[in-house]
């Protein structure tokens, strides 16, 4: 997921970034930089996933990306 739309579920369940962060027993910075993925804090992701009812992978799991458009960086060609 974005950190929008993660912004989102958390606005959707508690109302505010603060009330989340009491809810999980962090600091409201802390919780606003794991879901912009400015530090992450495994404590604080595994938290704020099960709360949301998921898990941390499918949270802040990067996009999967279609394998027929997907480029391997390690191969390369040189024109």
């Amino acid at each position: 997921m974005t950190s929008l739309e993660i912004k989102f579920l958390v606005y959707k369940k508690w109302g505010s970034i603060t009330a989340a962060a009491r809810e999980l027993h962090c600091s409201r910075s802390q919780l606003s930089y794991c879901i912009s993925r400015r530090r992450i804090s495994p404590e604080v992701r595994e938290r704020l996933a099960s709360a949301l009812g998921t898990t941390v992978e499918e949270l802040f799991g990067e996009p999967k990306s279609d394998p027929d458009t997907e480029s391997d960086s390690t191969d390369y060609k040189r024109h």
